[in-house]
């Protein structure tokens, strides 16, 4: 049934223009105020703005092609070409105009909704004074247009309530094409709206409606070129990775990911961190709803401090939200249907935000549904008062917007993500260090390889792996000072990859050194990817070191290890890169193939040896052999050559590594060439000659079938 006639009085609209006006004033006086002030009126290279304009202008000169989100770039072409200028003051003041204008739709948005024009007016004159409605309004960005045509489609999609016309449907469509190509997850919403509006017609005609606005829209968007342009993967690793805050930016994690996509990156953060992972997203959640404003690209804040006219104006985000849903209870009483629609759009909006980054800009347009469920809740307020009654909608609307005012201050809080984990001991599987970095008082106790980042664990890595693992640190006592570390790849003294971190830092929430407590021990995941050529086939260090940089005087101070020996920093491990080719090896050396090792364990192979048979007495002879590991090798092993006379005396003897890169950072598979030498004995006779693999450490032979783990390999006559 269709709701009664709604008939305006041209004081109304009197009144409705007023309030445009006044919208359209206050942005002009904010883009003058931020041509003064604000160091990003003009956008500079890498800003989303900028990005836009750059667009636009490439339309203008007739080199477009579709980019991610059109919409913008689209309209500042149109206005670009319309008004005949490209300065950006000059377009920020007509983007006012349109965003001022919007304040009008809401208006009509609430007459539509209550039936009340003077309620109306509320969600209107709300939107032309709330203070980022003002601010967001001289953006060149996607948000503020995305809430205007969120606010016109929400205005067509109520008018349809009154009577489904096809005119408003396509006109409808053409707007939600406009979305789609503007902002992606504002599109599901205003689908939702526009069921939940229509959805007392005929089944036919509510499915002819919808799918000919949905199709239409579908069909400005060409083959949906802004999805395909948007890389979504990317911005939900970088808002729901192992180290992120929740509202964007780069991070440890997101630098070093070497997963072959993110989604895979993600997955193996949320495997590592399950906990976590939910405890972000509760915190995101609240985030989403609180009165934190958090900036990217452009700053509310940073413009509010140089802008009288929005240091005037009141409200905030949370506020918003509290009479909001006093309106969608009392919304809920009397359209059902509706408020099912609209509390779908809400959850679909707070979805998308939750999944990404909560960044204030994103959660923007969400004040357009925001604003007339106003409307609604001062309908209700007003017809309780004067029926003195106790009704449901008033009730259920104040018992909701109490437990929001109680919630709300909860939400500005990290303490929805798991603390980081604070040790007495060390964990099992945690390899024990004792080291001190000087006067700093800061030991590295610990550290630990992890599942999905086995390379620290074998002992090699291909160029494109991130080095990842968990660090355990304490401090023998409390310091005022903020400590950071760093740690690098080098290669005989040069540094090729590494990263650098407060102590504390690296993940969300910050716990920095001068809140930590003594003899406890904080641990984090740290990792770091090249950025540059690396040296390949040799082997370099992982080094951990810490140090103190004074901000007021960027006086730096590095704390070299006294314990357990000094050095500059600590060795964590030798470490070799590998780009998947193979070396080529002289072809003339005699196969021998010596399998050494045991299954299980450490399996090496010499595949070919060459050994001279002929030497003069104190000769130097060259050995020469190639070598291969049958999976990873996790110890260093060294080779000795062991010389035996006839009567089975030793009488001239090597060891040394079997290559300059140590056996524990031997790629399986790849074939290590070296040589080595060995002075023969003085006196005149044949020689055997035997080798065999000693661990460097425990000077355990690596088992092979013959006697005393060494098998004879050549003999040598010396003299004559």
């Amino acid at each position: 049934m269709a709701n009664p006639s709604l008939k305006i009085p041209l004081w109304h609209i009197a009144l409705a223009t007023l309030i445009v006006l006044g919208a359209f004033a206050l942005r002009s006086a904010v883009v003058f105020e931020r041509a003064a002030g604000d160091p990003v009126f003009y956008p500079p290279d890498g800003n989303d703005m900028r990005t836009y304009l750059t667009q636009a202008e490439t339309i203008l000169a007739g080199g477009w092609t579709w980019g991610r989100q059109p919409g913008p770039s689209l309209l500042f072409a149109l206005l670009m070409g319309g008004m005949g200028t490209r300065e950006p003051g000059t377009l920020m003041l007509a983007l006012s105009l349109l965003d001022a204008l919007a304040a009008g739709a809401l208006i009509g948005c609430g007459w539509l909704l209550t039936r009340r024009l003077w309620a109306g007016h509320i969600a209107g004159a709300l939107y032309a004074l709330y203070p980022l409605s003002v601010f967001y309004g001289t953006t060149l960005l996607a948000d503020p247009l995305g809430a205007q045509l969120l606010a016109w489609g929400l205005l067509l999609t109520l008018w349809q309530t009154e009577r489904a016309r096809w005119p408003r449907t396509i006109l409808l469509g053409g707007l939600l094409g406009a979305l789609l190509l503007t902002r992606n997850n504002l599109f599901p919403l205003a689908v939702a709206l526009l069921v939940a509006a229509l959805w007392g017609l005929p089944r036919r005609q509510l499915v002819a409606h919808v799918g000919v606005a949905v199709a239409l829209a579908l069909a400005l968007n060409t083959a949906l070129a802004t999805s395909s342009a948007l890389d979504i993967d990317m911005q939900l690793y970088s808002g729901n990775n192992r180290d992120a805050n929740g509202f964007g930016g780069a991070s440890m994690a997101f630098i070093a990911k070497d997963t072959p996509t993110y989604w895979q990156a993600l997955a193996q953060d949320v495997l590592i961190a399950p906990l976590r992972f939910a405890g972000l997203l509760l915190h995101k959640w609240a985030a989403s709803w609180s009165s934190l404003e958090f900036g990217n690209n452009i700053d509310y804040l940073q413009t509010r401090a140089v802008s009288p006219t929005l240091q005037a104006l009141p409200g905030d985000f949370a506020l918003l939200a509290v009479g909001a849903g006093v309106g969608l209870a009392a919304l809920w009483n009397q359209q059902r249907r509706l408020a099912l629609g609209w509390l779908a759009a809400l959850g679909m909006f707070t979805l998308a935000l939750i999944a990404t980054f909560a960044l204030s800009r994103l959660r923007y347009p969400m004040v357009v549904l925001l604003l007339p469920l106003w409307s609604v809740a001062a309908v209700a307020l007003v017809d309780g008062l004067r029926q003195r009654a106790r009704r449901w909608p008033l009730a259920g609307g104040a018992a909701a917007g109490v437990a929001a005012s109680v919630l709300f201050p909860l939400a500005v809080s990290a303490a929805l993500i798991p603390p980081k984990p604070i040790f007495d001991a060390l964990p099992n599987g945690v390899t024990p260090l004792n080291v001190a970095f000087g006067e700093s008082g800061v030991r590295l106790v610990g550290w630990r390889t992890l599942r999905f980042w086995e390379g620290p664990a074998r002992g090699w890595m291909r160029p494109d792996q991130a080095y990842t693992v968990q660090l355990y640190w304490a401090l023998d006592r409390p310091t005022e000072l903020d400590y950071t570390f760093h740690i690098a790849y080098v290669v005989d003294d040069v540094r090729y990859a590494g990263a650098d971190s407060r102590l504390g830092h690296v993940s969300f929430p910050f716990l920095p050194t001068s809140r930590w407590q003594p003899d406890r021990i904080y641990s984090e995941i740290v990792a770091f990817k090249a950025t540059e050529p690396l040296p390949l086939a040799t082997y370099g260090e992982i080094r951990v070191g810490v140090y103190h940089v004074d901000l007021d005087t960027e006086i730096l101070t590095d704390y070299p290890v006294t314990e357990p020996a000094p050095d500059r920093s600590w060795v964590l491990q030798t470490l070799a890169f590998y780009d998947g080719s193979t070396p080529a090896v002289p072809d003339d050396l005699p196969r021998v193939d010596l399998r050494f090792g045991t299954a299980g364990g450490d399996q090496i192979v010499l595949e070919a040896l060459d050994v001279p048979t002929q030497a003069a007495p104190n000769e130097t002879i060259t050995l020469r052999m190639v070598w291969r590991a049958v999976g990873d090798v996790a110890r260093d092993y060294r080779l000795f050559l062991h010389v035996m006379d006839a009567d089975d005396q030793l009488a001239a003897q090597g060891d040394r590594a079997p290559h300059p890169v140590p056996s524990s950072n031997w790629q399986p598979g790849y074939p290590f060439y070296s040589e080595m030498t060995l002075t023969m004995p003085e006196q005149a006779g044949e020689y055997a000659v035997y080798l065999g693999l000693i661990e460097a450490v425990t000077r355990d032979r690596l088992p092979i079938d013959a006697p005393d783990f060494r098998p004879r390999v050549a003999t040598i006559t010396v003299g004559g």
